[in-house]
């Protein structure tokens, strides 16, 4: 069984939101990995949403 790889992103953010973001993923107990792609996942829905109503 050959484990899937997934791609890296690198991103920048302000010092306050990614200090504020830290104190959050502590506070839930969820992974930075876990937020991050829940948030990809609703922003991709969303440009669906969009895309199809521009039609």
């Amino acid at each position: 069984m050959s484990e899937k790889k997934k791609p890296y992103f690198m991103v920048r953010v302000d010092e306050d939101k990614a200090s504020a973001f830290k104190i959050a993923m502590r506070s839930r107990g969820q992974s930075a990995q876990f937020i991050l792609e829940k948030a990809i996942d609703r922003y991709i829905e969303e440009s669906k949403i969009v895309e199809s109503s521009a039609q």
